[in-house]
């Protein structure tokens, strides 16, 4: 009974493992696209701008049809207009700080785009048998491609007969990925020749320091640069050379602990980042089985569809998640929240899903993206994903008193669903979150003699809104609720404690 955003994984739990600053991190030098390989309508992001595309899916119930087979590059070029150095921390968001709701009765919640002093990020020097394990599971560009049949791939260089193959160096210790230099007939499919240039930007930007990113991606001596050039030109022994001196270089940086000392002083995960990293993890898990997740039985509590990565952002900011909470997605669906949490907050996330083809997708993203995390040395929290009934499920009746924000796209659930998670949240602690799309508490709810025995009214409310391109259904925005368990005294008196303004 997934719909959204959420947790989508099933039958199987998964392991793969949020934030606390007082100081923002700096930016990095940002490289400009050439416009000749960047799509027309490319954001100033250099992976937005080039992020790999695949098809969504989309409820029946959407006003717009065309949405249904919706490219994961046009939707993440225009849902995610923040630069790839963006961190957490936004000057234009510090107005909305008063209207947050706490998180802890006890304490005022440290706000999200602070850095998680807790949080250690830096995987790169983990040499331990359960990483090797991990990155075994690993789905490279080139097993896609090379079993890809409909989209009538084509090599990305004119001259050669049959298509090459190039490895891409990520910044870890473990062996290269795979690519395949093709193109789709059609921009919407996945490109692998877009994700390489794509990943060396992020790395760029993310696991250097600002100065020595800003010669990495130099607008004419810059890896992204030179790659590009060579494609315009059609010149695929420049490309390879130049994909061969990058690879070069960060083996050295990673060797010299360049890497690992960038990284050791760094805990927040930019979105941009975050955002690659899981649609590289979708793109090889789930987009080849996109029409699959369309099954599903309108009218019902089986309606789905996905939050996109900047809404879920936005979640993880509203409800201060960080690595020390547990975050639990009640129709988790194909899981992309759960993975998102796991690594942008570093919480332990847990997802449950009923419908049987989403748990298993949900499990093959969560084996990918663990070894995906650790090929770009990240250290993410753990992730569990179950297969059932989440009212019903025993892990999720053990996972809710101590889960710290609770996830549910309730747009389409029948009343009595609804009721039934009502019931379920009395076990929640106080200060405990719930994000939904619609509210279980009307905003300025006022309890009288005729309601005062509800259970809504353990839940204050506040209403707030997604805009365009955050959700697979529509390209329209909407409103959403943060609502948080309601400490007893203030229930029963009726008043804030001083602690929780």
């Amino acid at each position: 009974m997934s719909f959204l955003f959420g947790g989508k994984k099933g039958s199987a739990t998964v392991h793969t493992v949020i934030q606390n600053t007082q100081k923002k991190p700096n930016k990095p030098t940002q490289a400009r696209e050439d416009p000749k390989v960047v799509p027309a309508r490319a954001s100033p992001h250099p992976s937005k701008a080039l992020s790999v595309g695949n098809k969504r899916p989309t409820p029946r119930s959407s006003p717009k049809p065309a949405a249904v087979a919706r490219e994961r590059i046009a939707s993440s070029r225009s849902r995610n207009s923040s630069t790839p150095t963006q961190q957490f921390s936004s000057d234009s968001e510090s107005s909305e700080e008063d209207n947050e709701i706490d998180l802890a009765p006890a304490r005022k919640r440290a706000r999200v785009e602070e850095s998680d002093l807790d949080r250690k990020l830096c995987a790169i020097d983990d040499e331990v048998a359960e990483a090797e394990r991990e990155i075994s599971r690993l789905v490279e560009s080139a097993d896609v491609t090379s079993k890809d049949t409909t989209s009538g791939l084509r090599s990305a260089f004119d001259s050669p007969d049959e298509v090459q193959t190039v490895e891409l160096q990520y910044p870890s210790r473990y062996p290269p990925e795979r690519f395949q230099l093709v193109y789709p007939r059609q921009e919407k499919d996945y490109r692998p020749v877009v994700d390489i240039i794509e990943t060396i930007e992020q790395i760029a930007l993310h696991h250097f320091s600002p100065s020595d990113s800003k010669l990495l991606l130099d607008d004419s001596a810059g890896y992204p640069a030179r790659l590009r050039r060579a494609l315009n030109k059609q010149i695929p022994a420049d490309f390879t050379a130049a994909l061969a001196a990058w690879n070069s270089e960060l083996q050295s940086a990673i060797h010299a602990g360049t890497c690992s000392t960038h990284l050791s002083h760094s805990h927040t995960i930019p979105l941009a980042l975050a955002d690659k990293i899981y649609w590289q993890t979708y793109a090889r898990t789930v987009s080849p089985h996109v029409d699959r997740l369309r099954r599903y039985n309108a009218g019902t509590d089986d309606v789905y569809g996905e939050l996109l990565p900047r809404f879920v952002h936005d979640i993880i900011r509203d409800t201060g998640l960080r690595s020390a909470h547990t975050f639990v997605d009640l129709g988790s669906g194909v899981g992309n929240a759960v993975l998102q949490a796991a690594l942008e907050a570093g919480c332990e996330a847990w997802g449950c899903e009923l419908e049987p083809t989403r748990a298993r997708l949900a499990e093959e993203q969560a084996r990918d993206f663990r070894a995906r995390c650790r090929m770009w040395g990240l250290r993410i929290g753990r992730i569990g994903l179950v297969e059932g009934d989440f009212t019903k499920h025993p892990k999720v009746v053990e996972l809710i008193p101590r889960a710290d924000v609770i996830l549910v796209n309730n747009e389409k659930f029948q009343p009595r669903l609804n009721d039934a998670l009502l019931r379920m949240f009395l076990d929640l602690k106080d200060g405990a979150r719930i994000v939904s799309l619609k509210s279980f508490a009307p905003e300025g709810r006022k309890v009288t003699e005729r309601n005062e025995n509800s259970v809504a009214n353990m839940l204050r409310s506040k209403r707030k809104f997604f805009g365009s391109d955050s959700v697979s259904w529509t390209d329209s925005g909407g409103e959403y609720h943060v609502a948080v368990k309601v400490p007893y005294e203030e229930r029963v008196n009726g008043k804030k404690r001083k602690s929780d303004d």
